[in-house]
């Protein structure tokens, strides 16, 4: 680049790199830390945990445990009103791993219909956060959670993705080749690892080739819930300190 007479503003680019970094934090820190510091713990007075059955099914019923109003517990909700719905047990898969919140529609009595925008997860309870568009929302109502199937589809599809191009990264340059962190959404995903040197081209288009040819192999995908010490034996790869 010196001949073309270019240079690379190091100092500008690392500043840049950790102001990006914080912001991202601070965001986590919002969406996360508020609700824990105040309405989690009442939260947690009614409930230890929700039952997550979004692996099998995007569709399924739950009792409202909880509606959170701003940062405390509401009796009640009308339409119009920002909330934080916490259920019994959800389809809805909270954001984690990389990959982000379902969004959909929980359904009730009395023509009830709240429009679900973001689901997030506190110490194993799902916040489901949206806007309550019709009807009243009250806690010990039974509601109908359906996800967006359509948007979760997308989301599946680039998170598998994210496992095959780790897959094939450390195929082509070895177990260096480290998952440092990533973000699965339904419109695309990034996969962050550490590499001393930028790929070649040749390096980059055999791990294209990798990716394609798993994606053409079709094969099923399927989910099992195990213990750490099973899924090191069954060849799993455990990463970010095995937090999960």
């Amino acid at each position: 680049m010196a001949k073309s007479g270019l240079a690379i503003d190091r100092a500008g680019f690392d500043q840049a790199m950790a102001d990006a970094k914080a912001k991202a934090r601070e965001g986590a820190k919002m969406k996360g830390d508020v609700f824990a510091k105040g309405p989690l713990q009442d939260v947690k007075k009614l409930t230890s945990a929700t039952a997550f059955e979004g692996y099998d099914s995007l569709e399924s019923e739950g009792t409202v445990v909880a509606v959170v109003l701003g940062d405390t517990l509401a009796e009640e909700a009308p339409a119009g009103s920002q909330v934080t719905v916490i259920l019994d047990k959800t389809p809805f898969y909270g954001e984690a791993g990389g990959q982000v919140g379902d969004t959909g529609l929980l359904v009730g009595p009395d023509n009830l219909v709240v429009r679900i925008e973001d689901t997030q997860k506190q110490d194993g309870i799902y916040l489901h956060i949206g806007e309550v568009e019709s009807g009243a929302l009250k806690p010990g109502q039974t509601l109908g959670a359906k996800v967006d199937a359509e948007r979760r589809l997308d989301i599946m599809r680039n998170h598998t993705t994210a496992h095959l191009l780790h897959y094939a990264l450390r195929q082509v340059l070895g177990d260096k080749a480290e998952q440092k962190g990533s973000y699965v959404g339904p419109d695309r995903l990034r996969f962050d690892f550490q590499q001393a040197t930028a790929l070649t081209q040749d390096q980059r288009e055999e791990v294209e080739e990798i990716v394609n040819r798993r994606i053409l192999e079709n094969a099923p995908v399927e989910t099992k819930g195990m213990g750490i010490d099973e899924a090191r034996k069954a060849g799993a790869i455990a990463l970010f300190g095995e937090k999960y």
